[in-house]
């Protein structure tokens, strides 16, 4: 990867990251608040589902911080060693966290509560298709990784 390359994916990292930040610090709680004056019936949910979706925040950022370090290793050219198969294996557990997670909240708030609309069923499939294909990605890539790895040492 060429340092023409490596800084558009800093870039985009810190940006997702700081948008992540944002999102758990300030835009989460205002629309929380926002729902539970105009819906006082779904008050009690409010605590439970804000640290449902901080928490899918969180592991959103465990993988980012896992991509810089694995894009680091890259550019230190130490990406094909079996350190870097820790790192994906935890931005691999991170995704598939995320992606239960916006599936159980989604299944919750559709399934159990019976709120919500088509916006919220286009969501949740959205946000569960992307994290289950990049969580699928990962895992596919890992192998490879793993493979040269051992091309490598035999």
């Amino acid at each position: 990867m060429t340092s023409l390359a490596i800084l558009p994916a800093r870039i985009a990292l810190i940006a997702i990251f700081l948008g992540a930040l944002l999102g758990q610090v300030l835009i989460l709680p205002m629309f929380i608040e926002e729902t539970t004056y105009i819906h006082p019936e779904v008050a009690h949910l409010a605590t439970p589902y804000r640290c449902t979706v901080t928490a899918g925040l969180v592991f959103l950022q465990i993988a980012l911080i896992c991509f810089w370090i694995l894009i680091l290793k890259l550019r230190r050219r130490t990406f094909y060693q079996a350190s870097s198969l820790h790192w994906f294996s935890i931005a691999i557990c991170a995704a598939a966290a995320a992606t239960l997670l916006v599936l159980g909240l989604g299944i919750h708030l559709l399934g159990f509560i019976g709120a919500g609309g088509p916006g919220v069923v286009l969501a949740v499939a959205g946000g569960a298709a992307l994290g289950g294909t990049a969580t699928c990605l990962l895992v596919a890539l890992r192998g490879m990784l793993a493979s040269r790895i051992r091309k490598q040492t035999a």
